[in-house]
């Protein structure tokens, strides 16, 4: 029997710790274009500082030169990633159908978004209000100013090549130019994983409105979270998007900060709602709500088109048990500790699963999966695999 608020909780907290996977396979994919160019940067050093030392147009020579290495490594720092989230998006959306789907027992990819509308999703990725491409253009121009003052400052103090490409590159006691670029390319890339999923599922909510009554807040509580996610944990609005008391705050799909990792949950209607207002106050109240339910949905799926026979095939062996409730406020801990130890081992690794049950590992070990990260086709399996085991 499907529980329309515990289904919604599960999947989309579910599916925001396989965003965060996902998010560290990027990561990945940007860190090794990186890399890439630290050894070009050194080896630039290598073939060009002696002369630059001797004259200051072998040194302007140089710099150009690096410029548009660093530019170029952006530039495919920028086609990566983009290219990576378009798809992701796509996914994104496609579990957000599939956890209302599983809520409601019907099928919500028939009151899915537009095609068009999920392509500029993608294409056009913002963070905290600002265009993904914009930040990234300020972290080559970061690297190239770090870059710079290296070399210079190499130069004026007399340093070898060894030396100012040994700053370069960095040590374990003092790290590189480009450890820095590094991190901030890490905060960036998982803040817009976060933006586009956030935004395919506010999207996907916005096209069933006709199934939601509200939404909430929900933080991933640890001692990572931010007082800003802190107060808005548990918070509700209502489907005008206004504030439900106690709850003060303006409605905002996260991120609200860099590596934010709040979630909006959508509160699916009750029965009653769904079904209209000829449902029963007395008597068989839920089997009449839930048949008037189900009688309103075939009507919608017939004029899309459905024949009988998928109509009965989308409603086969499906129960909605829907109250119109928010899912609880729970933390994340307390989420997990209610799984069984199968599902702990999928969702975490069995070594790591079997650290957190032993409380070996912290809550912010368990959030951070940066030794589990996710490729897009993996992810796509995981979808479909949460899709199958519901039905």
């Amino acid at each position: 029997m499907s529980n329309g608020p515990e289904d919604i909780l599960d999947a989309l907290i579910e599916s925001a710790i396989n965003a965060g996977r996902y998010a560290s396979g990027l990561v990945g994919q940007i860190v090794k274009i990186l890399k890439q160019l630290e050894k070009e940067l050194v080896e630039a050093i290598g073939a060009s500082i002696a002369r630059a030392k001797k004259e200051r147009r072998e040194l302007r020579a140089m710099l150009k030169e690096t410029r548009k290495t660093i530019q170029d490594a952006y530039a495919e720092v920028i086609k990566e990633a983009g290219k990576s989230l378009a798809v992701f998006g796509k996914l994104e959306i496609k579990n957000t159908q599939a956890a209302i789907n599983v809520a409601l027992g019907i099928d919500a990819k028939k009151l899915g978004i537009p095609e068009v509308t999920a392509k500029a999703l993608a294409e056009k990725v913002q963070v905290l209000g600002t265009p993904a491409e914009k930040y990234w253009h300020k972290q080559a121009e970061a690297t190239r100013k770090r870059f710079e003052a290296v070399v210079q400052k190499g130069i004026i103090e007399a340093r070898t090549t060894a030396e100012i490409a040994r700053e370069v590159r960095g040590t374990p006691e003092a790290p590189g130019i480009i450890e820095a670029s590094k991190r901030e390319a890490e905060a960036l890339a998982r803040t817009a994983v976060q933006s586009v999923a956030n935004e395919a599922r506010q999207k996907t909510y916005e096209a069933n409105a006709d199934l939601i009554t509200g939404y909430m807040h929900l933080s991933t509580l640890d001692n990572r979270t931010t007082p800003i996610c802190m107060a808005r944990s548990g918070a509700e609005w209502d489907a005008q998007l206004r504030p439900i008391p106690p709850n003060d705050k303006p409605y905002e799909v996260p991120p609200l900060h860099f590596n934010c990792r709040s979630v909006i949950i959508p509160v699916l209607k009750s029965f009653a709602e769904l079904a209209g207002e000829d449902a029963p106050s007395t008597g068989e109240k839920e089997a009449t709500q839930e048949r008037l339910f189900r009688e309103k949905l075939t009507a919608k799926l017939r004029k899309q088109g459905l024949t009988e026979r998928q109509i009965a095939n989308e409603l086969a062996g499906k129960r909605a048990a829907m109250n119109g409730q928010a899912p609880r406020n729970v933390t994340f801990d307390q989420w997990l500790r209610g799984k069984s130890e199968k599902f702990q081992n999928d969702l975490l690794g069995p070594k790591r699963a079997a650290l957190w049950r032993a409380g070996k590992i912290t809550l912010a070990d368990l959030t951070n999966q940066r030794d589990r990260p996710l490729t897009l086709k993996e992810l796509e399996e995981l979808i479909e695999k949460r899709a199958s085991r519901k039905k």
